[in-house]
């Protein structure tokens, strides 16, 4: 029978296990169910399905090491590919990093070969700085509009795979100070930082964790309290202030790659003292070994409530190459405030 005739009427999953404990209504439901489904049985007609031709090319949007490596894979199989990148030059985010976990490989090693491999592809076509303007069409048969340095290219491909990349998130102006003070900066600028030879043998570097991430989600020691009116109002509340600042995810990437730079630091200068303020540690996958070599190398790790966050101000007036980081409520953190270069 052709398959565009038959008509399914659930009344299981959609009846009968939703309403377990209301029999009688569950009954009505289910000849309601099965009447609509008669109803729309009456209706069908029979359809075939049309035969169309697919085109053997492909568009990957995103030269980053996930576009480089589709690319790649594809034009390995015989498919000509069309390789697009707002950006001048290839690489993506990669190309600003200095070290990768878990392996500790130079970003550069990694990249460089990927981005050879692909120049000399013959079936693969780069466009950098170009932007896409326009698709239509259907899976199989796509109409690209592109737009490099003002002129328009047209292009026919059979698949798209869309590798844009990552955004590095940037603290808005005054956020842990960021922005006021130079010696704050993000865990990508600290890698251009260490790319560069820059970080020489300071006395003390703090890393707070979790800025501008997990805004909005709920965390373990609030669920207890959840169940409470008043505090349950309060949390809503400041749940809500947070879905403001930030996005309510974990990135995935923050703790190790903060792990990989203390790491990085320590085993330049050992008499750094490293410490890593966290509201809670997300060590991934077979990340572990990691983070247990960064205790080893005497890392000191410091959990922090997010309420009840650091505040970064001058030390002392006589010492402007230095921050003092404290708790802004005793006992929630470290009492002692630290001080950082």
């Amino acid at each position: 029978m052709n398959k565009y005739l038959f008509e399914m009427a659930n009344i299981r999953e959609q009846c009968s296990w939703v309403h377990t404990h209301e029999p009688e209504k569950a009954t009505v439901k289910a000849k309601d169910i099965v009447r609509m489904a008669v109803a729309r049985a009456s209706q069908l007609q029979p359809q075939e399905e049309a035969e169309i031709d697919i085109k053997d090319s492909s568009l990957v949007i995103g030269a980053g090491i996930a576009g480089l490596t589709a690319a790649l894979s594809l034009a390995n199989q015989g498919f000509k590919v069309y390789l697009t990148e707002k950006e001048p030059e290839l690489g993506g985010n990669l190309r600003s990093l200095h070290r990768l976990y878990p392996t500790m490989q130079d970003a550069s090693e990694v990249l460089n070969p990927v981005v050879e491999a692909v120049k000399a592809h013959k079936n693969i076509r780069i466009m950098t700085s170009t932007i896409i303007t326009d698709v239509k069409g259907y899976v199989g048969n796509f109409q690209v509009m592109a737009s490099k340095n003002g002129q328009k290219h047209e292009f026919e491909v059979g698949t798209i795979i869309v590798a844009c990349g990552a955004m590095n998130y940037e603290p808005p102006e005054g956020l842990y100070q960021y922005g006021v003070y130079g010696q704050i900066v993000t865990q990508f600028e600290m890698d251009q930082l260490l790319n560069k030879g820059a970080i020489k043998e300071p006395e003390r570097v703090i890393m707070i964790q979790c800025v501008g991430a997990r805004k909005g989600e709920i965390r373990a020691y609030e669920l207890e309290a959840f169940a409470m009116s008043d505090t349950s109002r309060i949390l809503r509340k400041i749940l809500k202030a947070r879905k403001e600042e930030g996005w309510p995810y974990c990135s995935r990437i923050c703790c190790m790659n903060a792990i990989k730079n203390a790491i990085l630091i320590k085993e330049k200068s050992p008499k750094t003292d490293v410490v890593i303020l966290h509201s809670d540690l997300r060590i991934y996958k077979e990340y572990e070994d990691i983070y247990s070599k960064a205790r080893d190398l005497q890392v000191k790790f410091i959990k922090f409530i997010e309420e009840a966050g650091p505040e970064i101000g001058r030390a002392v007036q006589h010492r402007q190459d230095r921050l003092r980081v404290a708790s802004r409520l005793d006992g929630l953190t470290r009492r002692d405030a630290v001080q950082a270069q």
